[in-house]
């Protein structure tokens, strides 16, 4: 499925009539898409040629278009796949810590069992608890730690030489 941008409605003039293509060159999309608004309630002046539509029509129509911001819950991580907030399945998650003290949370879906991430601060990480059972994971081990921090192990397990 194709990311659409959100058309950039402040760059509309509230007391400018637009045509078709001067509506679709001000908000940065094709002249088909303004078409099909038309067609589907952009309300537009179409007894005459060019199309006409009032700016002010236009900015209440695409403020009337846009979808409400979701915000997850307690307890709840964003679900890219059901595309909404939803509850961890067995209320359970993981907590891989970052140095500046939070960290990334990741559980699977209750609905569909996908993997779902959510970054928290240290202070939300009390907050959540009563709601999920956090399980802690060890971070990774820094580059310098590393007893062997070579990039190019594989090289030393015995490589064949094919000439």
């Amino acid at each position: 499925m194709a990311r659409h941008r959100r058309a950039r409605w402040r760059s509309v003039k509230r007391h400018y009539n637009l045509t078709v293509e001067e509506a679709a060159m001000t908000l940065g999309v094709h002249k088909g898409t303004v078409r099909r608004w038309i067609k589907s309630g952009l309300p537009a002046l179409t007894d005459r040629k060019p199309l006409l539509i009032l700016g002010d029509d236009l900015i209440d129509w695409l403020k009337s278009q846009r979808k409400e911001r979701q915000t997850c819950g307690l307890g709840e991580l964003y679900c890219m796949k059901c595309r909404a907030p939803r509850k961890a399945a067995d209320a359970t998650a993981e907590l891989c810590p970052s140095p500046n003290g939070g960290g990334n949370l990741r559980a699977h879906c209750s609905e569909c069992g996908t993997l779902m991430h959510r970054r928290i601060s240290a202070g939300q990480i009390d907050q959540l608890r009563p709601h999920l059972s956090i399980a802690l994971m060890q971070a990774d081990m820094d580059i310098k730690e590393c007893p062997a921090p070579s990039v190019n192990v594989h090289f030393a397990r015995g490589s064949k030489n094919h000439a």
